[in-house]
């Protein structure tokens, strides 16, 4: 699936799923997941290039071993989203991924997440939860440091998770929590 300046919406209870090596590229464009739908990624990648990927009203998105790229885009989890990453990579280059409003990012059985020049915002009683997985932080020597903030009553929970910072930080603040 190839979207250039569109857009691809799945709402009301639907269901759209990628399987087997698929490949969806969002470039200037948009994809939405909203109002209880499902966004099912298995064995595929997603690559987002100055798009956005955005969930809304208690969606979820599952992948399992599969690839998240987003490049100079925008991911934005609210209003009790579920995000999932099993087996799988998010790698965040100069974008931005917001998790806010109830909403939870899980990583678990050796994902990994690359974040460079990229920042994290974990917002208004969300939860960032990792297992068994790989967190790395990076920035380019000309670009600001990569950032990975909790606030305003999120969670972080990480457990048994390989953490290493370069050039970047992590912000906890407003009444968080961090567990590890």
């Amino acid at each position: 699936v190839s979207i250039r300046g569109g857009e691809f919406d799945v709402f009301g209870s639907s269901n759209a799923s990628l399987f087997g090596d698929s490949l969806l590229d969002i470039n200037r464009g948009k994809f939405t997941v909203g109002d209880d739908a499902n966004f099912v990624l298995d064995n595929s990648t997603v690559f987002i290039q100055a798009g956005v990927f955005a969930c809304f009203g208690s969606p979820s998105a599952i992948f399992t071993q599969s690839t998240f790229r987003l490049s100079d885009g925008d991911v934005k989890f609210s209003d009790d989203s579920v995000f999932e990453l099993t087996s799988s990579n998010l790698f965040i280059f100069g974008g931005h991924f917001i998790s806010e409003g109830k909403s939870s990012v899980t990583l678990s059985e050796l994902s990994l997440m690359n974040t460079k020049s990229g920042t994290i915002d974990v917002n208004n009683d969300s939860t960032f939860s990792t297992s068994d997985s790989i967190i790395r932080m990076d920035s380019d020597p000309n670009s600001p440091p990569a950032l990975f903030q909790i606030q305003n009553s999120s969670t972080f929970d990480s457990f048994n998770t390989l953490l290493t910072i370069n050039k970047g930080a992590i912000a906890i603040k407003g009444e968080s929590t961090a567990n590890a």
